[in-house]
């Protein structure tokens, strides 16, 4: 398993680069208040709204959750656990495989942003070349260079950078 530099950059404002340690990408993703990474049965779903059985959360359904897990036991059983991530305004897509949780991050990294990148610090002086090389992608109002160097600080703040392969 390799560690990550998040690299984002915005439409407007400056860029931010966040050091992960793979065993932590949980943990980056649970930053975002308005974003979920879920883990869960139909029947502790139920009972995590408090109901005991789908006959009492139909009598107090508010928002069709009765309706919700009903759809999720038909398709999936009660018991079987089931994975999603997703942001406020989303509709979860559950699943009964496990979430790749770096994919999931990568995909997370560049939402809404101009640019967006998971970076395996084996990469990151790859990137930085990149962004400061003559066919730099077009990102943000603060530009490649600007990003180059928010990676480039992160980099050097965990004293990786000196360690890091050039790209040929």
């Amino acid at each position: 398993m390799s560690n990550y530099i998040f690299l984002q950059v915005p439409h407007l404002g400056e860029p931010t680069a966040t050091f992960c340690a793979a065993e932590d990408i949980l943990g980056w993703l649970n930053q975002d208040p308005n974003y979920y990474v879920l883990s869960a049965s139909p029947a502790q779903m139920l009972h995590d709204y408090g109901y005991e059985t789908l006959e009492e959360a139909r009598e107090d359904d508010e928002g069709g959750i009765a309706d919700q897990i009903e759809a999720l036991i038909e398709r999936f059983g009660a018991d079987t656990r089931l994975h999603a991530a997703y942001a406020d305004g989303e509709e979860p897509e559950w699943q009964a495989e496990p979430l790749d949780l770096l994919e999931v991050a990568m995909a997370r990294a560049g939402h809404d942003l101009s640019y967006g990148r998971c970076i395996p610090l084996a990469e990151v002086k790859k990137e930085i070349e990149c962004l400061r090389g003559p066919h730099a992608p077009r990102i943000g109002k603060c530009g490649p260079r600007a990003a180059a160097a928010a990676l480039e600080a992160e980099a050097r703040r965990y004293s990786f950078y000196d360690e890091l392969e050039w790209a040929a």
